[in-house]
């Protein structure tokens, strides 16, 4: 059975689709603010010399303290190479901020499909413009198995899964960003096909999948009984996950345990029902989950 992938995503973000321009996806997005840079004083007034903080221009949230070095992006400026994919195909589907707009995302699907191992695979991509001044803007891909829904962010040594894009004010430079996306979206894509099928020829039994389980996720005596709770939970799931009857042609493998992850990582449940929680969930898909890392590295190692 398909997931609706709405629903799985529901509390994340919000809708863009049918937009036809990232000026109209940052509206519905709400990401059509804008960052000033402001001095910074200490507690008694004081300029503090060499430093400014990054404030949002609408509602006065302070995003970031940054050096007189530090060059504002605005969100505009930073996506605006993202209408030359238009004519290519893409197709927005949801925007948001992350920790009241220290970073936003616009998230879309590039066109067509991708077979991997029988299934349905969309290639899915996160822009990300950050204003903390930690980070650039980045691109980021997101495939989405459209059987359950999964969301596959998995490191391949070959292929860039994550990039800068670099920031132009000319459109000959807007145009090479969109193909370069176009590329390293497709290069990915392509890697992550052949390593699922590696994957899926490499033997891997449920008790070999379960000790890396308990490996990555040890129970230790000296947790609190919370903490020993969440971590039996947490092995739980992801068993229950390697038991999900749509991967059974691919039992005894090492694919079984990667999509069972990714299962397990996509559609994780809050003890609490938050917004905050299901933000903090995408943004791991989006970046870098260590937890996600440490199981995925093992399976493909063992």
């Amino acid at each position: 059975m398909v997931v609706d992938r709405n629903n799985v995503w529901a509390p994340v973000g919000l809708d863009l689709t049918g937009s036809t321009s990232i000026d109209e996806a940052l509206r519905k997005a709400e990401l059509d603010f804008t960052v000033e840079k402001q001095f910074l004083y200490d507690q008694s007034g004081v300029k503090i010399p060499g430093y400014f903080m990054n404030r949002r221009s609408d509602n006065g949230n302070v995003l970031g303290i940054v050096t007189g070095k530090y060059n504002i992006v605005q969100n505009r400026e930073a996506f605006d190479f993202i209408n030359n994919l238009i004519p290519e195909g893409i197709e927005f589907e949801k925007g948001g901020v992350w920790h009241n707009g220290r970073a936003v995302w616009v998230e879309a699907k590039l066109p067509g499909e991708y077979n991997i191992l029988g299934d349905k695979v969309e290639s899915h991509v996160v822009f990300i413009n950050a204003h903390d001044g930690k980070s650039s803007v980045r691109v980021c891909m997101l495939p989405t198995r459209l059987v359950c829904s999964n969301q596959l962010a998995l490191a391949i040594k070959n292929a860039t899964r994550c990039w800068a894009a670099i920031h132009s004010s000319k459109i000959e430079g807007k145009i090479e960003e969109a193909k370069s996306t176009l590329l390293l979206a497709d290069k990915y894509m392509d890697a992550l096909s052949n390593e699922m099928e590696t994957m899926a020829k490499k033997p891997m039994t449920k008790d070999e999948f379960r000790n890396i389980v308990d490996e990555v996720y040890p129970v230790d005596t000296n947790d609190s009984n919370r903490k020993r709770t969440n971590t039996v939970g947490i092995r739980t799931a992801l068993m229950q996950a390697y038991d999900a009857p749509d991967l059974d042609n691919f039992n005894g493998t090492a694919y079984k345990a990667i999509q069972s992850v990714a299962d397990f990582m996509s559609h994780r449940q809050a003890q609490r029902n938050t917004n905050e929680f299901y933000d903090a969930r995408f943004m791991k898909l989006v970046g870098k989950d260590q937890e996600a890392d440490k199981l995925y590295s093992r399976i493909m190692a063992a």
